[in-house]
């Protein structure tokens, strides 16, 4: 009997140098500014021509509305917590953002969002995760063009 626990342990503990470890993957958080030809934040809702009102996203067949409790994330090692899509301040910037998605999870999937002026952006996020190599790879276009998480709008 102790043979076989000794064994057991050896297989779960068993790897190239035989140590076993857990991983923690950072969650994500899409994260979209708006702004105007001059740089104006269009999603702070002090500025002309706010454009964070009547907002929604669709995500993987879900459709979310926008919380307009202007709320501070910490992304950190930990569980994803769901926020949905939600108004957040950093550094004095507003940024409509959705999520969090699981860090360790794939991802390939849209993000359309609709303006209160019937316009669309559509945002394409990839997450491809190497578990052997402890490496997530991620990947942001906005309209089809390759961009980085913050995304940035010119409207």
């Amino acid at each position: 009997l102790i043979y076989l626990a000794i064994f057991s342990l050896a297989i779960t503990t068993s790897g190239c140098d035989g140590v076993m470890r857990e991983v923690d993957w950072n969650p994500v958080i899409l994260k979209i500014a708006v702004q105007d030809t001059n740089g104006t934040d269009l999603l702070n809702p002090t500025n002309d021509g706010f454009v964070g009102s009547l907002v929604t996203a669709e995500w993987n067949g879900n459709t979310y509305t926008y919380d307009h409790s202007v709320g501070n994330t910490t992304s950190r090692v930990y569980a994803p917590f769901w926020y949905g899509l939600f108004l957040q301040e950093i550094d004095g910037i507003y940024y409509l953002s959705l999520g969090e998605f699981a860090g360790d999870k794939e991802y390939d999937h849209d993000l359309i969002i609709r303006w209160q002026d019937g316009k669309k952006d559509v945002i394409h996020y990839k997450n491809r995760v190497n578990e052997a190599m402890i490496k997530a790879t991620r990947t942001y276009s906005l309209n089809g063009k390759k961009c980085n998480n913050p995304i940035i709008i010119v409207r």
